[in-house]
């Protein structure tokens, strides 16, 4: 058992050089290919390429590795509720929505900006 573990970090390892590898080369090419052309920028390296990448993860949201991936479940949970508030009456809706709103109020008694627009 103790060796299955090793042989699949061993894998993962590679999967994840293998992609940084591809990720470096794919960058540092078409850098060099398009931005001195374009922009009479300096080439990089691949070591700056990697860099490059990184910052741009970085700065466009960050590394979520899997979270807010929704399974199949969820969106089949999502459309059957969506088939539900179809069904309802409008009145139904109301309360439906109604509940929701005195659900999502924080602890600390704060009403949502939607709140205060409903009662001017």
């Amino acid at each position: 058992m103790k060796n299955y573990f090793i042989i699949k970090g061993i894998k993962i390892l590679l999967v994840v050089a293998f992609l940084v590898l591809l990720t470096g080369t794919a960058v540092m090419v078409l850098w060099n290919w398009l931005m001195p052309t374009l922009f009479n920028s300096p080439h990089i390296d691949f070591v700056q390429a990697i860099g490059l990448t990184v910052l741009a993860r970085i700065l466009a949201g960050g590394f979520r590795f899997g979270v807010g991936t929704a399974s199949k479940e969820d969106w089949e949970m999502k459309r059957q509720m969506w088939d539900k508030y179809k069904n309802m009456s409008p009145d139904e809706r109301s309360r439906w929505k109604e509940d929701w709103r005195s659900r999502c109020q924080t602890k600390m008694g704060y009403k949502r900006y939607d709140d205060e627009i409903e009662n001017d």
